[in-house]
């Protein structure tokens, strides 16, 4: 910046109003206060240089204002980067959650279907056992009822024929008398077989009948 401003600052310094100028004045800093004090420049000049000093810093601020923007924007454009990295992130996160969960789900599902396929299994199998049971028992009942009635017609017909042994009339048994006879001859018999070994000129052999034998004792007659 020279010490004479442009030609388009010094017009618009001439169009300022009062006010304007005043403002302008009470902005000014550094050496140019004191220069305008010491006549070294007008009125009109110092405005026109503190313009053009206000618009190279207006420009200056925008300049910054605008790499602060693009700043500002580099860093919400990776913030959005970042963010939509983590969110794409929690989304696979939560689909692998989700899939692990649907996939437990599933085993356990399985599961239960499984335990009450063997709990059915294991209830069948009980009742079949049970009624496997009953059958026996019903056939062993059965078995022993078939052996009661068994014995107990024995015993009636056992008790009916003792009591019609009871009523029959004892029968006579002469044949036991008969036999009692015969076992004199018998006797006899057995003792006249070592008289036929014995020569005919021998001792007549004495006879186990007494009855048949004659005495040979001298008579008392």
């Amino acid at each position: 910046m020279t010490e004479i401003s442009k030609p388009n600052y010094l017009a618009r310094a001439k169009k300022l109003s009062k006010d304007e100028a005043e403002r302008l004045f009470s902005r000014m800093t550094g050496k140019l206060p004191r220069r305008l004090e010491k006549d070294k420049l007008s009125k009109v000049e110092a405005l026109a240089i503190q313009l053009e000093i206000e618009d190279e810093m207006l420009q200056e601020w925008r300049e910054n204002m605008r790499a602060v923007r693009e700043k500002d924007q580099t860093k919400a454009e990776r913030t959005a980067g970042k963010s939509a990295k983590a969110k794409e992130k929690a989304a696979e996160k939560a689909a692998k959650a989700k899939q692990r969960a649907a996939e437990k789900a599933a085993r356990e599902k399985d599961k239960a279907a499984r335990a009450k396929q063997k709990a059915a299994e294991k209830a069948a199998k009980a009742k079949q056992k049970e009624a496997e049971k009953a059958a026996k028992a019903k056939q062993k009942a059965a078995a022993k009822a078939a052996k009661e009635k068994e014995k107990a017609a024995k015993a009636k017909q056992k008790a009916a024929a003792k009591t019609a042994a009871a009523k029959k009339p004892a029968a006579k048994k002469p044949a036991a008398k008969k036999a009692a006879v015969k076992k004199p001859a018998a006797r006899k018999l057995a003792v006249r077989k070592p008289a036929a070994s014995k020569p005919a000129a021998s001792k007549p052999a004495p006879s186990a009948d007494p009855s048949t034998t004659p005495s040979t004792e001298p008579s008392g007659n």
